[in-house]
């Protein structure tokens, strides 16, 4: 089976929540927000429009960020992307909302950490990347 892998650094924007499935199995949810700066017209640095996303941790990762992660913690997320689908119950329109998934199965490994430092810029990127000193 493939699968779309993603990952992305970014700040929790509320304390998460924990529930545990009829088999045991615990479930976190929480919502990242990754902001990031690019250049204006002017070739000045302006930070960019935030981009919200959800994540889904399953198992013992999951019940790790009951201790470790709260409301503003700055997180590394590495998981599989996953799409639903419904009917909006009014007017029947389809309605689609993407998470991320974060478990221990296909090419996921330690998939969550608190994040301590900060990304290094490689040569390879110097277009998109921020210059240290500004």
């Amino acid at each position: 089976m493939l699968t779309t892998t993603t990952m992305f650094q970014g700040n929790l924007t509320a304390d998460h929540k924990i529930r545990y499935t009829a088999g045991g199995t615990a479930v976190a949810e929480f919502r990242v927000l990754v902001s990031h700066r690019v250049k204006n017209s002017d070739d000045q640095w302006i930070d960019a429009e935030p981009t919200g996303h959800n994540v889904k941790v399953y198992g013992r990762l999951a019940e790790a960020t009951v201790d470790q992660l709260t409301k503003g913690s700055h997180v590394i997320v590495i998981g599989r992307t996953e799409t639903d689908a419904w009917p909006e119950p009014t007017t029947g329109e389809k309605c689609t909302t993407t998470r991320v998934i974060v478990d221990r199965h296909g090419t996921v490994g330690l998939a969550l950490h608190t994040a301590s430092t900060t990304s290094d810029h490689s040569a390879d990127h110097a277009d998109h990347a921020e210059p240290d000193n500004q």
